[in-house]
């Protein structure tokens, strides 16, 4: 009876690591519903579809591994995995920085760009290493990805934001 209810426990732990955020819709549910895109601005998607890796001889959950996601020095969202949220921005070079890596990209009035948060392992210890990539990759890529909205990031305007001091 022990090894019935520790293998159901474990089971469902499994589970909730390979969930992760599975809160809020899929982007293929509510894409017709997303805020149409402001003239002037571009969009940048942030998603992170792992929400585990295998290493040191298993898989091991990185629902833990939440870290936040800045664009030119100001919060915009956190990495959850299974997730996806966007920002919306002015047009130009802009700096997009997690855990202790850095992606510049250029972004163009009227255009989405995607960038994917990638999970990696250096000295024992897991990051994220964000990843341009190309349209056609991202936008399939975050189909069955959910929304989490405001909570966790959600779409954030960044055009009228300042960092502090400035």
């Amino acid at each position: 009876m022990t090894r019935v209810i520790s293998a159901f426990w474990l089971s469902g732990v499994f589970c909730l690591f390979l969930v992760g955020c599975a809160s809020g819709p899929t982007y293929s549910s509510m894409r017709s519903e997303l805020p149409v895109l402001r003239a002037g601005v571009g969009r940048i998607f942030i998603y992170r579809s792992s929400g585990y890796v295998p290493d040191l001889g298993g898989a091991i959950g990185l629902g833990q591994l939440k870290i936040d996601i800045f664009m030119d020095g100001l919060r915009v969202g956190r990495a959850d995995p299974g997730c996806f949220f966007f920002v919306d921005l002015a047009p130009g070079t802009h700096l997009l920085s997690c855990d202790d890596q850095t992606t510049r990209m250029n972004l163009v009035a009227g255009e989405s760009r995607y960038v994917s948060l990638e999970v990696y392992t250096y000295s024992r210890h897991h990051h994220l290493r964000p990843i341009l990539v190309h349209p056609a990759q991202g936008s399939q890529e975050i189909l069955g990805l959910h929304y989490p909205g405001r909570a966790s990031g959600g779409a954030t305007d960044a055009t009228r934001r300042q960092p502090p001091g400035q």
